[in-house]
């Protein structure tokens, strides 16, 4: 990776990175063989996903920049834009169909799924991050986060499950506001609302949610606090499993004690 950062004057920052990884098949991705389902008639149908020990390393090439700058006298935003290039990246393949082996029925037929390098493309997006210092006891914090995507298959490729998955499993639209209040006796009470756009493919919706936590330092080093997470609903999903139904986040309250000597 390369990076430089450049401060033309007090107020501003800018900077830029250019970035390439790769991701090397693991023996899940070489050696892992799923028995999906079957067919019962009129001749049995069996399919399976397999793995390929030919498979290439998934690559790469992030383009990133961004500023901080302040706007006003007690704002400074941060502006951050990237492109990710991606090349190679593994997917369920192009079914093969041949006639059933032992253990299978001698007149059945075996769908199988290998995985292969298949899927390129790009991905696209920006976040905008102001932090507010009201006044000398309040401080206000945001952030709204786009994600675009342009995967496609390789031409190839014919099954488009698994770039349909990429493009559901994360949120286009991500978005928090933050409240710090410093209160007297050395009390402070923070709250948070947050809002992530839904992921199709794992069938979660969109949800909204908050936080807050009131904490107290009595003295230097001994911390004291409250803290409610989730507290919009009484559980929501993040994220899909398989098989469902999908684990869902429920809404907590929990006290911590913090002692630094």
């Amino acid at each position: 990776n390369a990076r430089v950062l450049w401060t033309p004057m007090e107020h501003l920052t800018m900077w830029a990175a250019v970035s390439r990884a790769v991701r090397t098949p693991d023996r899940v991705d070489e050696d892992i063989r799923v028995d999906l389902f079957a067919i019962p008639t009129p001749e049995p149908v069996y399919a399976q996903v397999l793995g390929n020990r030919a498979l290439r390393a998934e690559r790469v090439m992030t383009y990133a920049g961004g500023a901080r700058f302040m706007v006003g006298r007690s704002v400074y935003t941060d502006v951050d834009v990237f492109h990710n290039s991606y090349g190679d990246l593994i997917a369920v393949g192009n079914p093969t169909v041949t006639p059933g082996t032992p253990p299978l029925p001698a007149n059945s037929l075996l769908v199988s799924f290998p995985y292969q390098n298949g899927i390129h493309g790009s991905t696209d997006g920006f976040e905008i991050a102001p932090d507010f210092r009201v006044t000398r006891w309040w401080q206000v914090k945001a952030a709204v986060s786009y994600l675009r995507f342009n995967l496609t298959n390789k031409p190839e490729l014919k099954n488009t499950q698994t770039v349909t998955t990429l493009h559901g499993s994360s949120p286009n639209n991500q978005g928090s506001i933050q409240s710090m209040i410093d209160l007297p006796k050395r009390f402070e009470f923070d709250q948070t609302i947050r809002y992530v756009s839904a992921l199709p493919a794992q069938e979660v919706k969109a949800y909204v949610t908050g936080d807050a936590r009131l904490g107290w330092t009595p003295v230097e080093g001994l911390e004291f606090s409250v803290t409610g997470q989730n507290l919009f609903q009484p559980q929501h999903a993040e994220f899909g499993i398989d098989p469902a139904p999908n684990v869902e986040i429920r809404r907590s309250v929990y006290a911590k004690v913090v002692w630094k000597r």
